[in-house]
């Protein structure tokens, strides 16, 4: 969640001082941040998902119950959310504060009304669950829709470039954790190395082919 903060700290300047340019050319420059950020975000995500009981048991030792479900479910919630981090800046630069309190104000308002009775029903998960639905309605329903239309491209142009990123670090990174846990290794910290190495690996590899792509097409 700090990472996508400080991503709004980055982006709410720039996006600024390009808002008056060409149409075209913005949303192309937002779409390829929405890019960006929902691939750092679906990376983390997904590796609380394949990891997080393991750095769990790390961080605690004795996890109390419940506790991988929780982190899991509170993941997928801000996951939602910052996928879209660039929006935030995008619509301060586009003089959409309005929009903005009113996204709050739905997220805060829902998490009220439902996390008591929730809270009764399901305990703890019930907390976990409110603020995944609260911010799910917020940022995975509303916010998409009102962007879309703010930058004028349809609702499933900006969709795909939301779950086309995630798709594909979910089958990569699937891959590479089916990988790891085949190598044999007994300790489960020797799997979990090797699952933050291939990452590394196929990090560095995808970076560096890009940056040869875009020197190709400079030149």
């Amino acid at each position: 969640m700090q990472i996508s903060v400080s991503l709004n700290y980055i982006l709410t300047p720039y996006f600024s001082s390009i808002a008056i340019g060409d149409n075209d050319s913005v949303n192309k420059k937002f779409l390829i941040s929405i890019n960006c950020a929902t691939t750092l975000s679906a990376l983390i995500f997904l590796n609380i998902v394949f990891i997080g009981d393991w750095f769990l048991a790390l961080w605690l030792g004795d996890v109390p119950q419940f506790t991988p479900e929780v982190v899991n479910l509170i993941a997928v919630g801000f996951c939602i959310a910052t996928i879209q981090g660039p929006c935030t800046s995008f619509l301060i630069s586009k003089d959409k504060n309005k929009t903005i309190m009113l996204l709050c104000i739905l997220e805060i308002v829902t998490l009220l009304s439902i996390i008591y009775p929730f809270v009764s029903l399901f305990g703890i998960m019930g907390a976990a669950y409110s603020m995944a639905i609260s911010l799910g309605l917020s940022r995975g329903v509303l916010q998409p829709i009102i962007i879309s239309r703010v930058l004028k491209i349809s609702l499933l142009t900006y969709c795909v470039n939301l779950f086309v990123p995630m798709l594909v670090l979910t089958v990569v990174l699937g891959i590479l954790y089916l990988g790891a846990t085949n190598l044999g290794f007994t300790n489960e910290n020797f799997t979990v190395i090797s699952f933050a190495t291939m990452q590394a690996v196929v990090a560095i590899s995808a970076a560096l082919y890009l940056k040869s792509k875009i020197i190709k097409q400079q030149s």
